[in-house]
């Protein structure tokens, strides 16, 4: 798993387990919904932060984004 989206997940409070027995070791995550949209939530609000700083219309990108999931800042 990327490291940027496993920050996420966990800022979120998306709990990791591991599975010693599968080869390699695997990780399941395991959340409520409310941690799940919150994790959604982060990964729309990074990729908007993105829009904003990388683009000439950034901050219209970024809106819209933002705007199609329902996400405030």
């Amino acid at each position: 798993m990327n490291q940027r989206i496993r920050e996420l997940a966990e800022k979120a409070n998306i709990e990791f387990t591991y599975d010693p027995t599968e080869t390699p070791v695997r990780a399941f995550a395991e959340c409520w919904e409310d941690e799940l949209e919150k994790f959604a939530q982060l990964i729309v609000l990074e990729c908007s932060s993105i829009c904003y700083k990388g683009l000439e219309n950034g901050d219209e990108a970024a809106s819209l984004l933002m705007n199609t999931f329902g996400v405030e800042e």
